[in-house]
């Protein structure tokens, strides 16, 4: 059925939207489809989610992605397993998936959404990976879900994170002086696609479940509040504790805090801490949406 609907993807010039979650397709039939992709130009969204894919697939897509120009949603996550993750061999050398992973995002112009939930990347793979995060213009979305992040990997992140920050702002401000924002330039110039994700920033990033404990915690959550356009951080599930508490209760009095929803749920908050994010909420204007389900809050 993969090939078959590759087959379809490549001659299609309707259709926007496709799901293919949990439909088995295997390697060869997620090869198929990332071939097909990079000729159509009218697909935007596309959730190949848990279907035991090989790390060909990844390297089929960051082939794939390099050529397409339309499609903005990608969801390769597998919470089932992590074949994505295994290395390979091109000719009698080893590749890792994570450089495959690293080469997909940032080459990439257009994609703003990307899905790797479940995938558990080794250290070394999760390390190269971020490098093309690092680089990527175009991500509004990041989904990490379930990935473990120990402190080296979890240290990277923010790095990249800071990388993020300076060129985004470095980007407000050249809009700025031009008495403009970056809503302003996409309405007068109705950008394209291509366009508007190249001016976009971060603005959702999806952590949950990814062991980040309570030495890199602080930092990690920092970084995030930092991103001048982040409106949803989800931390669930994580080992944050009361170092947690403190720094989000101090990023809440931030006058640049412009966090909308936050989910720091399944993290040992203690009625200390707790106390702590009640009191800083007090002051907090723009945060619409929390969760502090299944802590310690007595």
């Amino acid at each position: 059925a993969g090939v078959a609907f590759a087959g379809a993807i490549k001659k299609n010039s309707a259709l926007c939207h496709l799901n293919l979650e949990k439909n088995g397709l295997g390697t060869k039939g997620g090869k198929s489809i990332a071939v097909a992709v990079q000729d159509n130009h009218a697909l935007v969204s596309l959730d190949l989610s848990d279907n035991g894919f090989g790390p060909d697939v990844l390297r089929a897509f960051s082939a794939a992605l390099l050529k397409q120009d339309t499609l903005t949603y990608l969801d390769l996550s597998d919470p089932t397993g992590n074949n994505l993750t295994t290395t390979t061999y091109l000719g009698g050398a080893v590749e890792m998936s994570g450089g495959m992973l690293a080469s997909m995002v940032q080459g990439n112009k257009v994609l703003a959404a990307l899905d790797l939930g479940g995938i558990e990347y080794e250290t070394e793979e999760l390390l190269a990976a971020l490098t093309g995060f690092a680089k990527n213009t175009a991500l509004r979305d990041i989904g990490f879900r379930g990935q473990p992040f120990d402190n080296a990997s979890a240290l990277t992140l923010c790095n990249t994170l800071e990388i993020h920050r300076h060129r985004e702002a470095a980007r407000d401000e050249k809009l700025a002086a031009q008495g403009e924002t970056f809503e302003t330039r996409a309405a007068k110039r109705k950008l394209t696609v291509v366009d508007s994700t190249q001016w976009a920033g971060l603005e959702r990033i999806d952590l949950s479940d990814c062991r980040i404990g309570p030495r890199t915690g602080p930092v990690t959550v920092a970084a995030l509040f930092s991103l001048p356009h982040v409106k949803d951080v989800l931390l669930s599930g994580n080992d944050l504790g009361a170092k947690l508490a403190e720094r989000v209760a101090d990023l809440f009095l931030d006058d640049d805090c412009e966090v909308e929803s936050l989910d720091i749920s399944r993290n040992r908050l203690s009625d200390v801490g707790g106390g702590q994010v009640a009191r800083a909420l007090e002051h907090n204007v723009t945060l619409t949406d929390m969760d502090l389900s299944e802590n310690q809050l007595t």
